[in-house]
């Protein structure tokens, strides 16, 4: 039979597990509502037109009714639809 050392340092080490498992799931859980919680702040935050992109040229907005998703200034295509942008 096992002596009591040894189990205690075996329950401690699977407790030790189960709280670091909960810690990295809060943590990722936390981290999607905070991707949640800018993506809808995002799209109800109004016009963007101001936007500018990493380059520094004015962010190019989607002429597609119903989309009019904020692109990067060098993109070609819309992030969200495909539709091509005009440049």
């Amino acid at each position: 039979m096992a002596s009591a050392t040894v189990i205690f340092w075996v329950i401690a080490a699977v407790l030790i597990g189960f709280v670091g498992f909960f810690i990295l799931l809060l943590a990722g859980a936390f981290k999607l509502l905070r991707f949640v919680l800018r993506q809808l702040l995002w799209e109800f935050s109004g016009d963007r037109t101001e936007v500018y992109s990493d380059v520094g040229a004015p962010a190019m907005k989607c002429p597609r009714a119903g989309c009019g998703h904020v692109n990067n200034s060098v993109a070609r295509y819309c992030g969200r639809c495909g539709q091509r942008l005009e440049h």
